[in-house]
């Protein structure tokens, strides 16, 4: 027979309604209860219904997760900063990846929808306006991870202006004075705010010449447009930085092929710091925007929306740190 939570309540001696308190990580139960409870549902091998109390709670216990790009690891990393913060409240996590392509977003959007997910993280290829009106109108709790929109719409992110500077700031500390930027799709948020950073050093820097390009957040992309720009110009920039690191991958190879040394020739900064970043030859100067936690920090904050325990909508901004490795150096004078 089957072990009941009211099995379990008499074992530990106490009331079926703490059992339900201590399994749903609720603080108001004494540390003794607690550890009784615990203690009888190791003993007693008690699993709980989750369909029956879902049933009887109105809820599913399950989050969608929308990603653009599971080959990216930088995504991948969320996503486990999202499901272990799910996982300690017993929320199960449903990944969709839409390519990056909105037709596949509408749609992921709205197959979790029909599934009667208690909620969305949501990352968008980039903004769309029939999408916020799809997200607003199903009146499902979404969390936007990496990306800004509208006040209407709560996020967890970082300052990607701030983040961009500061890289930028770095290497003109260092002598450098060229830049080649090989940003990300005109789209998407953080791409924007990372470009409007390369703008500005320009203006607030005399002396310093920053060539802009865009493309997408892929190795293919930074290897073409580093591969077409240094075959021109070789080494007459100091650096190449870029907005991302799948990007500064594909540049550091197009330097290999065409013989420009790094760093001893040209500087190549990344940005996400993925795990690939320090295995890389050079190892790549990179910033670490915090992505496991953006991922833990947006689980959590949906979780609030979904208890109703949060109303207003709120985005967060998380701190960076820049990490210096052996693609960048200072320029002799």
């Amino acid at each position: 027979m089957a072990v009941r939570i009211k099995d379990v309540a008499r074992r530990a001696g106490v009331s079926t309604a703490t059992v339900s308190r201590v399994l749903n990580n609720v603080s108001t139960v004494s540390e003794e209860n607690r550890e009784n409870v615990l203690k009888a549902v190791k003993e007693m091998g008690y699993s709980p219904n989750v369909l029956a109390r879902g049933f009887r709670m109105k809820k599913t216990f399950t989050v969608g997760m929308v990603l653009p790009d599971l080959s990216n690891p930088h995504f991948p990393l969320m996503m486990k900063g999202a499901e272990e913060e799910l996982r300690r409240k017993s929320y199960n996590l449903i990944i969709a990846n839409s390519d990056g392509k909105l037709e596949f977003e509408r749609e992921a959007i709205s197959t979790l929808l029909s599934k009667h997910v208690d909620g969305i993280l949501f990352i968008g290829s980039g903004y769309n306006k029939s999408v916020e009106t799809l997200i607003e109108e199903s009146g499902c709790p979404i969390v936007l991870l990496g990306r800004r929109w509208s006040k209407a719409l709560p996020s967890v992110s970082i300052d990607n202006f701030s983040a961009m500077k500061n890289v930028f700031d770095h290497l003109y500390s260092e002598g450098h004075r060229s830049f080649l930027y090989l940003g990300g799709p005109e789209d998407v948020s953080s791409s924007i705010d990372r470009e409007e950073a390369a703008r500005a050093v320009a203006q607030e820097y005399s002396g310093v010449v920053v060539k802009i390009t865009r493309g997408q957040f892929t190795y293919e992309s930074g290897y073409e447009r580093a591969f077409s720009e240094l075959s021109d110009h070789g080494s007459g920039y100091d650096a190449v930085v870029c907005a991302n690191d799948l990007i500064a991958f594909g540049a550091l190879v197009s330097c290999k092929a065409l013989s420009i040394g790094v760093p001893e020739e040209i500087s190549v900064t990344g940005f996400d710091n993925i795990f690939l970043s320090a295995q890389f030859t050079p190892a790549l100067t990179t910033l670490d925007q915090n992505t496991y936690e953006i991922g833990k920090r947006a689980a959590n904050l949906l979780l609030q929306y979904i208890s109703g325990e949060r109303k207003n909508k709120i985005s967060f901004q998380l701190g960076t740190r820049l990490i210096i490795r052996e693609s960048s150096r200072a320029r002799r004078k």
